[in-house]
């Protein structure tokens, strides 16, 4: 992952069908999208891991039809654009392990690099064969024919290279791909094949206001036997989507695209690639990368973009298109209902009878528990809660969390327990039965629930309203959440959730002490030296120092294996310096003592 509603993709980089999409040729653009916002963000271990998981390359499976030398160039071309699209994203933090490979690779290919900008996100191979780096550039010899000279070549039995060409060609040049389309048809009938990469290649032209609804005119033409062939049909889904997400798209017009969107659904709606099943539960990733999905998302986005009111329902003839996308429960409208789950909340606040009676049924585990898990996952994808949906919702939310659905759930379980902690602060504690929310929180895993305690330090210390007091969230909503739902049981406490603890009570003010006595209970203490260049950097070193020691005191171990032991004196000296009768505290003892003894 990840694709945001509207306009960019969150991905996830696991396998998806029988290819990990990481590694997905036909998602090639969102996957660089991806990494290219992701880089930046990741810290040191995230780093460490994806860059291992891509050295490690593709799965050896997937170029298997090649010969060997071509076989061990492409899988190394496609561990270097990866690589290569990474460093460049964030040139100021160099990843030592990620410049070691890049090296290697330049040294057996010292001739390659990757497009400039966004052109390296877009695919150099083609979905019908892998294109050999000194092969001789189809696009630029098709550029320089003639209209019947391409009919000619794409009459040949052999014409793979021929199409790659033509798909990287023909946003450049409308009136040639518009002879050629007509001639093929007069010459051997629909095409689909031509029409398919014609479509593809048109993906990015969509996005763009007049040429753009050019495009859209001619998806709304295209001939109803391609329309239900479903390559054409799914290359055009994602034609639309491009042009419905696009910044431009207001510009465009509406009628043409609606034609279009209509051309396309019976095509989709026989393409037996939605109902495919994830290997790994990822039902988000299977939604993202279908035909139905991505056509569920250019609905999605052109809803946005007529800007409904609260309440104001949707229009009849939206109305019509939203259920047919959403299906009778057939699997291959899944991934359409996966996308919708993403935008539940914006749905329900439209329109709650169209919702309540098409899309919430899906929700219900006891129903289809497939169905159920695939929705959640959609849901968990672009979580959000009001009060009204809650109170719809709230039940089947909280079956999410048995302990068999949480395994399936996989990543997804981290923003749905989030969302469960925005429920209690921000809807009510009472909304929330005490009992099954501590079991939800007691059957989760460490870093599920170091999740939430994250999400709770955000409320503390970013709030939409900056003039918010940290004390006053504190008293009023975190402290009585925490003593209302967070588990006593000291065998679930890990080391994982010590550092959002500490930064927990750190971002309090004068309501540190009694945080620190809150959180406390809860800190398991261990390799959590990290928190220490926090704690020191702390005023409540000087304000409260008491109380700091207290909770070094918590989440610090004697046995732990790594040590910032200049941050440790440095929080030691500046306690002592704000109360000198902490000298003799047992805690401070002990720890001055263990420093000294390093030396």
């Amino acid at each position: 992952m990840p694709k945001d509603l509207p306009g960019t993709k969150k991905w996830s980089i696991s396998s998806m069908a029988n290819v990990p999409a990481l590694w997905d040729i036909s998602a090639r653009k969102e996957v660089y999208d991806l990494l290219v916002a992701l880089w930046p963000q990741l810290e040191e271990d995230a780093r460490n891991a994806l860059v291992e998981r891509i050295a490690a390359g593709p799965p050896e499976w997937m170029s298997d039809h090649l010969p060997e030398a071509d076989r061990d160039q492409l899988r190394a071309r496609r561990v270097f654009e990866r690589l290569r699209i990474m460093q460049r994203s964030d040139p100021e933090r160099p990843h030592a392990a990620m410049e070691a490979e890049l090296a290697r690779l330049r040294e057996r290919y010292p001739q390659w690099d990757i497009a400039p900008g966004e052109q390296a996100h877009f695919s150099f191979y083609s979905q019908s064969g892998w294109r050999a780096l000194d092969a001789v550039d189809d696009k630029r010899r098709l550029q320089a024919m003639t209209p019947a000279e391409i009919v000619e070549e794409l009459a040949a039995e052999q014409r793979e290279d021929t199409l790659a060409g033509w798909r990287e060609m023909v946003a450049s040049d409308w009136e040639k791909m518009m002879a050629v389309l007509r001639d093929v048809a007069d010459r051997t009938g629909p095409d689909a094949e031509l029409w398919t990469a014609t479509l593809w290649g048109l993906r990015t032209k969509a996005a763009t206001p007049t040429p753009g609804e050019d495009v859209l005119m001619l998806v709304a033409g295209i001939d109803d036997v391609l329309a239900r062939d479903p390559s054409v049909s799914s290359a055009a889904a994602y034609v639309l989507e491009s042009a419905a997400s696009s910044a431009q798209f207001r510009e465009m017009s509406t009628e043409d695209f609606w034609r279009a969107f209509d051309t396309v659904v019976p095509g989709v709606a026989q393409d037996d690639t939605n109902s495919r099943r994830p290997d790994d539960h990822d039902w988000v990733a299977v939604a993202i990368n279908t035909s139905m999905g991505n056509l569920a998302l250019a609905f999605l986005n052109a809803l946005f973009a007529s800007r409904l009111v609260v309440g104001g329902g949707v229009p009849a003839d939206l109305t019509e298109r939203f259920v047919r996308l959403i299906g009778a429960g057939e699997a291959r409208h899944r991934p359409a209902r996966v996308v919708f789950a993403s935008r539940l909340s914006y749905l329900f606040a439209i329109d709650p009878d169209l919702t309540r009676l098409h899309l919430l049924p899906y929700f219900r585990w006891e129903r289809d528990e497939t169905e159920a898990l695939a929705v959640w996952q959609g849901f968990g994808w672009q979580s959000h809660l009001d009060p009204l949906l809650w109170n719809e919702i709230k039940t089947e939310f909280l079956a999410c969390f048995q302990e068999d659905r949480i395994n399936q759930l996989g990543e997804t379980v981290g923003p749905l327990a989030q969302a469960l902690t925005a429920a209690g602060l921000h809807i009510g504690l009472d909304d929330l039965p005490r009992q099954a929310t501590q079991s939800a929180i007691r059957r989760m895993g460490p870093e599920t629930r170091a999740g939430m305690l994250h999400w709770i330090v955000g409320a503390l210390t970013r709030g939409d309203d900056r003039a918010v007091d940290p004390d006053a969230v504190w008293a009023e909503k975190v402290k009585p959440w925490i003593q209302k739902f967070w588990p006593r049981d000291p065998q679930i406490r890990s080391t994982t959730e010590a550092r959002p603890w500490v930064e927990m009570a750190l971002a309090t003010n004068e309501a540190f002490e009694d945080a620190v006595a809150t959180v406390s209970q809860f800190i398991h203490p261990g390799e959590n030296d990290f928190v220490l260049g926090e704690l020191a950097n702390s005023g409540h070193l000087n304000a409260h120092p008491r109380s700091a020691l207290r909770l070094l005191d918590a989440f610090l171990s004697p046995n732990a294996q790594f040590w910032a032991f200049d941050d440790l004196r440095r929080v030691l000296d500046s306690v002592l310096a704000s109360d000198f009768t902490l000298r003799d505290d047992p805690a401070f003892a002990r720890w001055d003592g263990f420093e000294r003894a390093r030396a």
